[in-house]
């Protein structure tokens, strides 16, 4: 759910609403986390001990709460929507924070007050660097990032800023701690230039739109809806997304100490297979799931725009492997390059695969039984 990634335009409260991407990255409404068959898992599947659909099913978990950190209502709209919320052994506890929240939703799960986020991945970089034991235990990523991506960087029409490297000593509006200050980066560095090149302004997405639209920033590091919302119009057009060089994945993250609570443990597994199969059922029914964003998170927003935005760079949800920690570590160290971290990271320990047999294993027998029922499973290819 881009790069979760995004947020809908001001309303009377003033601000975006919440972002997907999974956090401070919201990266692209796609959040469509999208349930492509295991398959589709990148690289060798993390070794490690595995929590199995039995131990679920034989678990009294009647006195557990998970409390939910949630952007745009994602999370509890598509579980709501795709009926994977229904019947629950356990209570859900929804707490909503606004657009490009990554860092808040960890800071609250350090504090104790979340026991499930989905975020976008560079908030967690920054967690660890703080000493945050927190673990990722569900994830998502564009299937075909490497020609479609939510992400990118936009300028007004009329600018002369026609390639990024023209970008030097601009002021280039994101969200520092989020996806968007790793999309600047990667984007920079095809045209040749550094963080350092150009003059970032912190703002939160809906104070990087107004600015942007102001003309007081040169530029805006941001995501869909935003970028298809300005681009339409006529009067702002992309520079660059992020195919190519960010596959805008998402995370469900917990902090650690809650899965060294048996049955805690146990339904925040449930529940992430749970969000697996609800994004499985958004992707195979983009209509029905733009329909349902458009009284919640994204409202305001035209249907048919909310439905190319989840259908334009669709999430997967992939269990746990090499590749996505690679991806990860990458990351880690091009902050440091960067000079955003002090310190070199061992990303590994901030993953934690125990969930992927409960999630590959609702993800199959869901393509089973779409299969058998003559309803469209997602394809591998």
């Amino acid at each position: 759910m881009h790069h979760m990634h995004y947020a809908h335009v001001a309303t009377k409260r003033g601000g975006v609403g919440r972002v997907a991407r999974w956090g401070a990255s919201i990266s692209a409404i796609t959040i469509a986390l999208s349930g492509a068959l295991p398959a589709l898992a990148t690289g060798a599947a993390v070794k490690q001990s595995q929590v199995t659909p039995a131990q679920v099913a034989h678990a009294n978990l009647a006195g557990v709460t998970v409390n939910i950190g949630d952007q745009l209502d994602v999370l509890q709209s598509m579980l709501t929507a795709s009926g994977e919320a229904q019947n629950l052994p356990y209570k859900l506890n929804w707490h909503e924070f606004p657009g490009a929240s990554g860092p808040q939703l960890v800071a609250a799960e350090a504090g104790g007050s979340i026991d499930l986020a989905y975020l976008g991945d560079t908030p967690l970089i920054f967690a660890q660097a703080a000493g945050d034991s927190l673990k990722v235990v569900g994830a998502s990523e564009i299937a075909d990032s490497a020609t479609h991506s939510p992400d990118g960087i936009v300028v007004p029409a009329d600018s002369p800023i026609t390639k990024v490297s023209q970008l030097k000593g601009k002021q280039v509006a994101l969200t520092v701690g989020t996806v968007f200050q790793y999309v600047a980066i990667r984007i920079l560095q095809t045209g040749g230039l550094s963080y350092s090149d150009i003059a970032p302004v912190n703002l939160s997405l809906a104070d990087g739109m107004a600015a942007l639209q102001k003309g007081s920033v040169d530029a805006w590091v941001t995501t869909d809806p935003y970028i298809s919302l300005l681009t339409s119009g006529g009067k702002f057009r992309l520079l660059r997304n992020a195919a190519g060089v960010y596959d805008s994945p998402s995370f469900l993250v917990t902090p650690a100490s809650d899965l060294t609570q048996t049955n805690l443990s146990l339904a925040i597994g449930d529940l992430t297979s749970r969000i697996a199969l609800a994004g499985q059922w958004a992707k195979q029914h983009p209509d029905q799931w733009a329909t349902v964003e458009a009284q919640g998170g994204f409202k305001g927003l035209p249907v048919s725009l909310i439905e190319e935005t989840l259908t334009h760079a669709q999430s997967v949800f992939v269990p746990i492997g090499s590749a996505l920690i690679q991806q990860q570590q990458t990351q880690a160290d091009i902050f440091l390059q960067q000079h955003q971290l002090t310190t070199s990271l061992n990303v590994a320990g901030e993953f934690d695969g125990r969930f992927n047999t409960l999630v590959s294993h609702a993800l199959s027998v869901a393509a089973t039984t779409a299969a058998g029922t003559g309803a469209t499973t997602p394809s591998s290819s």
